[in-house]
């Protein structure tokens, strides 16, 4: 778990490669996507904008840096090596990158909706401090549910914000005991 704008360093060991011009690959994976190629090489160093691929071979190891991590490098990252010019990658297991949102001068914030036809109450939570943690939780008669937070992408507005949401039928269901995790409510919230 990193704060963005941080340069990030994944090493790789490996003990496969023998051949001269045997590779190592490293690609990263987003939720719910298909691999994505970053970069290969068989020795030295490799850059762009984004990364910087290294490989050592008398050490039997890479480094792949990402640098100035963005929200958008939140992904699986897996080192491989191409042994015997086979077209065979053999992958690690890989490691999980979480990039954690800075969010400026954070000011809490609770909305509530209330449908007048029905008895829902759904309920937006947003601007709380990086640092704030909102748990998943699913009451046992699952009359309320509270999301786990999440970054808003705020297009239009060039930011970012952290939000949670909750929801229920109850008549007695506010806002404030939704988010019960020591979290300051401005008295405009319920």
């Amino acid at each position: 778990i990193v704060s963005k704008t941080t340069n990030v360093k994944f090493q790789c060991q490996y003990n496969n490669l023998k051949g001269n011009y045997d590779s190592v690959y490293w690609y990263l994976q987003r939720t719910n996507q298909r691999l994505t190629y970053i970069y290969h090489t068989f020795q030295g160093t490799v850059e762009s904008e984004r990364y910087q691929l290294s490989v050592d071979r008398k050490l039997s190891s890479s480094t792949l840096t990402v640098k100035q991590v963005q929200p958008r490098d939140r992904a699986v990252y897996y080192c491989c090596g191409n042994t015997g010019g086979a077209n065979r990658l053999t992958f690690g297991k890989g490691t999980q990158l979480i990039v954690q949102p800075s969010i400026k001068d954070p000011d809490p914030t609770v909305y509530q909706l209330r449908n007048s036809k029905s008895r829902n109450t759904v309920c937006l939570f947003t601007d709380f401090d990086s640092n704030t943690s909102v748990s998943l939780q699913l009451t046992k008669d699952s009359e309320m549910f509270v999301s786990k937070n999440t970054v808003l992408d705020m297009k239009s507005m060039d930011s970012k914000s952290n939000g949670a949401l909750a929801w229920s039928n109850k008549t007695d269901f506010t806002c404030k005991s939704a988010f019960t995790q020591n979290i300051f409510f401005p008295s405009s919230g319920e």
